[in-house]
């Protein structure tokens, strides 16, 4: 009967870390996405106080993306004149992020496919 449960725990113990493993790849392959949504609450604020962010303000927040979000945006979002329009890009950028992690999400809700998405 030991090594019955023995087995039975080993199974569980690797089955526990598996599963472990599984979700620690899961949350890092989201991670630019989340890190997104994190800068794009921040500009939001910023917005709502009447505050639009250009030159050297502006630039501090373009120049920290990579390594908030772990990589280097599009050329748009370094692109962006003010920061009205670098939380569009950013919106443009989440959602490529998203079509990289679920390829299907398109076929799979067409509205996203919409000209001005």
């Amino acid at each position: 009967m030991t090594g019955a449960i023995q087995r039975a725990a080993a199974t569980i113990d690797r089955r526990l870390r598996t599963a472990v493993g599984e979700q620690r790849r899961t949350l890092a392959r989201r991670r630019p996405v989340h890190a997104i949504d994190l800068i794009l609450d921040e500009l939001e604020r910023e917005h709502l106080d009447d505050r639009v962010l250009t030159g050297p303000q502006l630039a501090s927040w373009q120049w920290r993306l990579p390594g908030i979000v772990g990589r280097p945006p599009p050329g748009y979002v370094g692109a962006a004149k003010s920061s009205l329009d670098l939380h569009a890009a950013l919106l443009d950028w989440q959602g490529e992020l998203y079509d990289e992690l679920f390829p299907r999400r398109r076929a799979v809700f067409p509205d996203l496919a919409s000209a001005d998405d």
